[in-house]
């Protein structure tokens, strides 16, 4: 017997619980086929709508593959939009080229957070809060969840981070990051700085991230090296600065590594500095990065 998949036709959706509609700039819907990992980079479903009111529709063509498949909606959130301010949206329904099926409005909700901005500094010895993080994964997580909205350095003051680290320490691309508004993580102990990665196979790792520079000079002047990453690792492939690509169009692009000194157990198997894909894409997309002693 023959069979013939049914389509995605359109995906009706209200935004109930959403505190101001105006914080909507756009929706759209993406897909991510059988994978139920989010990927910023998937196909669009149908096409954009601007301006969402209480009930929208996007339409659109998809085929549908025997098993799940997935599908995201995503918003354009307006900058103005008041910290504390709720996101939240329900299906009405699902057409099909078969039937129309009823949906529901699963639990949860998201909140707007101001954008990161100006100097922060990481000290393992008090705790985060305020414009101080702990660690140099708790300020990776703040800017992968909060993004920025205006230029954004961090301070290194300590003379060792390892105790306390979630290795890889990982950025995403970070949301608002441009030309003017730049990450840059930098040596600011004149003692210098170590980041020991222990036996992890990958030490800091940028995964589509923009506009960030990893700069080993103090307080990002002079030009002597002060900012040390140490490995002991004995993985094949491992690193100790990873920037990966997530596919075609999410590369890395326009970041800068700069008087870092990074030690490998094994030069013969393992990189100091790896720029390529992540092991699922290809590399493509690494545009317009810098690495400068």
């Amino acid at each position: 017997c023959s069979y013939t998949p049914i389509s995605a036709t359109s995906f009706s959706f209200n935004l109930t619980g959403t505190t101001a509609l105006t914080d909507v700039v756009s929706a759209k819907v993406l897909y991510t086929g059988s994978s139920a990992t989010f990927n910023a980079a998937a196909p669009q479903f149908g096409t954009t709508v601007s301006a969402p009111g209480a009930t929208f529709t996007v339409s659109g063509t998809q085929a549908l593959p025997a098993g799940s498949n997935y599908f995201w909606l995503v918003f354009n959130v307006n900058p103005a939009a008041a910290a504390g301010n709720i996101l939240d949206a329900g299906l009405n329904s699902v057409t099909t080229s078969a039937r129309t099926i009823t949906g529901t409005n699963p639990a949860g909700s998201r909140s707007v957070v101001a954008g990161m901005s100006g100097t922060y500094t990481i000290d393992n010895t008090v705790a985060t809060g305020g414009t101080n993080f702990n660690s140099i994964t708790a300020a990776a997580a703040a800017l992968n969840t909060n993004g920025i909205c205006g230029p954004v350095t961090f301070n290194l003051v300590n003379t060792l981070y390892s105790t306390g680290e979630t290795f890889p320490i990982l950025f995403n691309p970070i949301t608002g990051a441009s030309a003017t508004n730049t990450i840059t993580l930098r040596a600011s102990n004149a003692a210098g700085v170590t980041i020991n990665t222990g036996t992890n196979a990958l030490g800091l790792v940028l995964f589509g991230t923009d506009y960030m520079t990893i700069d080993g000079r103090l307080n990002g002047t002079g030009t002597t090296n002060m900012l040390s990453i140490i490995s002991t690792s004995t993985t094949s492939g491992a690193c100790g600065i990873g920037l990966f690509s997530q596919g075609v169009g999410a590369g890395c692009t326009f970041n800068t590594i700069r008087n870092v000194n990074i030690k490998m157990l094994n030069t013969s198997t393992n990189f100091c500095l790896y720029i390529g894909g992540n092991g699922t894409a290809n590399g493509s997309d690494n545009d317009n990065n810098t690495v400068m002693n």
